[in-house]
């Protein structure tokens, strides 16, 4: 199953969100507490600290596309997810795409943005 460009954009979106955390890390002092989950409101109201909010997506980003990849070492019936490579490509992305829109707006929260 050709899944390289899953890999391939999944990987430049998990290094883009590495690269937020890593300017992030030094614009918030210590102590800092970073959002981590949100209301139905749209409020925060989950918090925790720094090291947590800037790389707790990103692992979970990386933990995703890590079993997107293996997935299909390991299905057993392999030509049926072969006829879905498309949709399994395009699924994945957009999973790689909202954690990464996830993490912007932790990030810009943590900031004192208004998101």
């Amino acid at each position: 199953m050709k899944i390289r460009s899953l890999v391939v954009a999944g990987s430049a979106i998990l290094l883009a969100m590495l690269a937020l955390s890593a300017w992030a890390w030094f614009q918030l002092p210590d102590g800092a507490q970073v959002p981590v989950h949100w209301g139905p409101n749209g409020e925060p109201d989950g918090w925790g600290p720094k090291w947590l909010g800037l790389l707790g997506l990103p692992a979970t980003a990386a933990f995703v596309l890590g079993l997107l990849a293996l997935i299909p070492r390991f299905e057993p019936r392999l030509a049926n997810l072969s006829r879905s490579a498309p949709a399994y490509v395009a699924i994945g992305l957009a999973v790689m795409g909202m954690l990464a829109i996830m993490h912007v707006a932790a990030v810009m929260a943590a900031l004192g943005s208004d998101i």
